[in-house]
């Protein structure tokens, strides 16, 4: 997935949503859009997407799931697994034009 986005900027990856947290405040909240799976070790999706709307509620955040059967909490895209790369770029397309349009 870094590969596919890299034309996009700076990609900056975590191996779990406790890390993401971390590099999200190492970064001051600073990024364009946050991608995240719902099943991770130490802190889950849904767990980490309540902390980034606690500290940071504008930031567009898209969840790749295979496992998600309820509808997404405002403002969260879901994307199912598998993805196609034109659905994900899409997407990515979509929450960064909103995100240049409010700044």
């Amino acid at each position: 997935m870094a590969r596919l986005l890299r034309p996009y900027g700076t990609i900056i990856q975590a191996s779990n949503g406790q890390e993401a947290l971390t590099l999200l405040e190492k970064e001051s909240w600073q990024v364009d859009l946050v991608i995240t799976d719902l099943t991770m070790p130490k802190m889950d999706g849904l767990q980490l997407i309540e902390r980034i709307h606690a500290t940071c509620c504008d930031l567009p955040i898209i969840v790749i799931s295979g496992q998600y059967q309820t509808a997404p909490p405002a403002g969260i895209q879901i994307i199912g697994k598998p993805w196609q790369d034109n659905e994900l770029l899409a997407a990515v397309d979509q929450h960064l034009q909103k995100n240049k349009t409010r700044n």
